[in-house]
């Protein structure tokens, strides 16, 4: 295998290949691997070598499942000149990287338009929109789609996805926090306030993954007599309940909808159920879903959780 750090070296050898090798030629099959599948595609030549140098190619040929987002050759050429030379000089950051692109489980075209976001092997998390019929994960148009391979399927990407880390100067971070998104929604100011007078501001502006359940200023004015006041005025019990609200993890609509229960980070349960039209989280109807922040998602909630 060449090394990466021939980069220089291959760049009119990668770019005639691109040029010469659309995403078609990919050709996967379910009788190869993706390591084998995207080792045949010589436009995916500098793909490949990196996945050997960061030590994942035994990893990416195990059964799976994996979703892959493979950017070509001229994907990596195009990265600024600082940012590719941190991935020549920073195995961990290559590997963090690389790793960036790969989901645990098989998502196909149809699956990722249904999925506004969805965490990596990194832990982190990739977004998906739909503009005019072109599909984007982050910043990189998807330009093919859907290679079935034995242990996974590949979508082709035409820009390398950069993790939001500061050894890339922050990559992919143009997401506002779960506290920003709040501040930037009138509908969720008592909620705001609520998260600052208990103390948790920082945390949900930290880039830990988190799921939070939010309930609307209406929810909050639905509390019976003086029960906001009071919390308002008890910080660590206000903390306790926002706590009840927020969970580990990033859980989108579609992974809600299976859980039975769940722990809050407040360390209680609450409880799914359907009445096969609505979703609820214990006694509250969720009323909107799959809202992306830059460490997290939330989803609109109708009455407050009271744990």
């Amino acid at each position: 295998m060449r090394s990466l750090l021939a980069l220089p070296v291959l760049f009119l050898a990668a770019a005639s290949a691109d040029a010469a090798n659309p995403p078609r030629n990919l050709g996967g099959n379910t009788n190869r691997n993706l390591v084998e599948v995207l080792s045949g595609a010589p436009n995916f030549s500098l793909l490949v070598d990196a996945v050997v140098q960061a030590g994942l190619a035994d990893t990416l040929q195990t059964a799976g499942p994996f979703t892959l987002f493979a950017p070509t050759n001229r994907a990596f050429l195009s990265l600024p000149p600082q940012k590719l030379q941190v991935l020549l000089d920073r195995p961990d950051v290559l590997l963090e990287t690389l790793l960036y692109h790969g989901i645990g489980d098989t998502f196909t075209a149809a699956d990722v338009v249904g999925h506004p976001v969805s965490p990596t092997l990194t832990g982190r998390k990739v977004r998906f929109t739909v503009d005019d019929g072109c599909v984007r994960v982050n910043q990189s148009n998807v330009i093919a789609v859907d290679y079935e391979t034995s242990n996974g399927v590949i979508h082709v990407i035409d820009r390398v996805l950069l993790p939001c880390i500061p050894a890339l100067d922050q990559g992919d971070c143009a997401q506002p926090n779960l506290v920003q998104l709040l501040d930037s929604n009138p509908e969720f100011s008592t909620l705001a306030t609520a998260v600052r007078v208990a103390g948790l501001a920082e945390t949900l502006s930290s880039g830990g993954n988190f799921t939070v359940f939010a309930p609307t200023n209406a929810a909050f004015d639905a509390l019976p007599g003086t029960v906001l006041q009071d919390l308002l005025n008890d910080p660590p019990a206000l903390a306790n309940v926002l706590l009840y609200h927020v969970f580990r993890g990033v859980h989108t609509e579609k992974e809600v909808a299976t859980f039975d229960r769940f722990r809050t980070l407040q360390g209680s349960f609450v409880e799914f159920s359907t009445d096969g039209i609505d979703l609820f989280v214990n006694d509250s109807t969720i009323v909107g879903t799959d809202i992306l922040a830059g460490n997290g998602v939330a989803h609109v909630i109708s009455s407050v959780l009271v744990p």
